[in-house]
Formats: structure tokens, C-alpha cells, sequence
């Protein structure tokens, strides 16, 4: 849960920081263990399929990765964990409890490999590679991919990340 604490305070760091007044560091860090608990809690039976599937909308400019992203750069909030998760998703694939996978994100798993990594960052995500901050997420999401995509790779790649954002959280 390293990698999602830390996104998790890189979007409260921002939030804080867009909102003074309604949000603080006690806040927000009662909210970030709430979730954090609830994630964990089966009886809640929210699977990650439901939570993770709808990846065109919730990879989308205006939803939960990348306006989170999007705050944290307006800010200057570091978003290591948040392009690890964003790296994360692109890579996405639960199915239901019949081994089938939401259409639409089968549809973005074709078009993912048809098109890249780079392309969907741009054209679902709406990053701009030629805004600097937005381009750095895009060459560092397009790297964490690619390590995250290879299995081999993939346990390394997961516990350099935990490392690397376990300084950033809190």
C-alpha cells in the first residue's frame, strides 16, 4: 500500500494547498486511512473489478487520476505515486466473476496496443507532451509501463517504486 498512500498524499498535499481552509494535514490524513481501511474491509465487497473497470472515463482528463495529476502539478506537488498509478492502469485488466473483461476496457486494451502507451496518455488522459511538467509524466509513465509491463521485470519494478515513493507519503 506504499505506492497508494503515497499518491493518495500527493493528491491531499495539493488538495491542502488548493483549499486552506477546508483541508488540512489532519484531514486529510484521517480521510487517506478511512479509504485506506475500507480498501481492505471484504465485507464492504467493492471488488476491484467494479472500482478499477471504465478505464476510457476514469483515466479520462477530468476524472480521478488525472485531475488529482493535474492538481499536484499546479501546486508543485511531486507526483511519483500518482504516475505509478497511472502507470498501473494503463496496464488494467480485471475481469468479472465470469472471466469476462468490461467491453470498453477490452476495447482500450486493443487500442492501447495498437496505438502505445504515449498515444493513450495523449489522447484519453489529454496530457499535453508539450506542456514540460505533463511531458515529464508522460516519458515517466510511458518507463513505469513498460517495467511494469514485462513479468519478468515486474516485482523489481514494483519494489523500486515502493522505495522511491515511501520517502514522498505523509
Amino acid at each position: 500500500m506504499n505506492i497508494t498512500r503515497a499518491a493518495m498524499w500527493e493528491s491531499g498535499r495539493a488538495l491542502i494547498a488548493e483549499y486552506p481552509a477546508e483541508f488540512d494535514r489532519a484531514n486529510q490524513g484521517e480521510h487517506i486511512e478511512d479509504l485506506l481501511r475500507r480498501f481492505r474491509n471484504r465485507r464492504l465487497a467493492d471488488t476491484v473489478y467494479r472500482v478499477g473497470r471504465d478505464l476510457f472515463r476514469k483515466l479520462g482528463p477530468g476524472d480521478r487520476v488525472i485531475g488529482a495529476l493535474r492538481l499536484q502539478i499546479k501546486h508543485g506537488v511531486a507526483p511519483k505515486g500518482t504516475t505509478a498509478a497511472l502507470a498501473a492502469g494503463l496496464l488494467f485488466r480485471a475481469a468479472d466473476d465470469a472471466g469476462k473483461l468490461f467491453e470498453d476496457d477490452a476495447r482500450f486494451a486493443a487500442v492501447l496496443g495498437e496505438r502505445g502507451p504515449q498515444a493513450m496518455l495523449f489522447e484519453v488522459c489529454g496530457l499535453d507532451p508539450g506542456a514540460r511538467a505533463e511531458g515529464e509524466v508522460i516519458e515517466r509513465v510511458t518507463e513505469l509501463y513498460e517495467r511494469l509491463r514485462d513479468e519478468s521485470r515486474r516485482e523489481i519494478a514494483l519494489s523500486e517504486l515502493a522505495q522511491q515513493v515511501g520517502a514522498t507519503s505523509g
